[in-house]
């Protein structure tokens, strides 16, 4: 599974329509994934655009769900395994910045990217450890957790915009 790979390669229209999260409020993409049948991650979502009958993939995000302690070791772990893959890409580091889904900016996350285009708002892999705050764990249910997302710069441009 790619970006650029139709979904329908890997799920049928109703699993896709079945599977939809709703992390967002935006009618320009969606967010659907799975989380069964999967040997090293707990979750996969993937981001598609609304209306889009291919159903291209946008962007993928592979998460395991862990503390923060183990997500910093996981992620160098990872990080040193792609760089050899991602080699002639240009590698930045951030460390303690705000989740741009949590507005009180209280969520906090470390990421690793590998520039695709040596460019911050273009495609890029980026492996990064999200601790979300107490508030979000208990609201939304959700988990701290290590990534690893192919990002296209058409995704990171609706993230810059604030998911609309």
């Amino acid at each position: 599974m790619s970006v650029g790979d139709s979904l329908l390669d890997y799920m049928t229209e109703d699993e896709i329509n079945n599977s939809k999260k709703n992390y967002t409020k935006s009618k320009r993409y969606y967010i659907t994934g799975f989380s069964k049948n999967l040997e090293v991650y707990d979750s996969v979502d993937i981001y598609l655009k609304y209306g889009d009958k291919n159903y291209k993939i946008k962007s993928i995000s592979a998460f395991i769900f862990m503390d923060k302690k183990k997500c910093t070791y996981e992620k160098n772990k990872v990080v040193e395994e792609l760089r050899d893959l991602f080699r002639n890409s240009k590698e930045v580091t951030y460390d303690n910045v705000p989740h741009s889904y949590d507005k009180t900016a209280k969520s906090k996350q470390d990421q690793t990217a590998f520039l695709l285009k040596n460019d911050n708002n273009d495609d890029h892999i980026r492996i990064e450890c999200t601790d979300w705050s107490k508030k979000i764990e208990k609201n939304k249910n959700w988990q701290d957790t290590l990534s690893v997302t192919a990002y296209t710069k058409e995704i990171l441009n609706w993230f810059i915009a604030g998911y609309n």
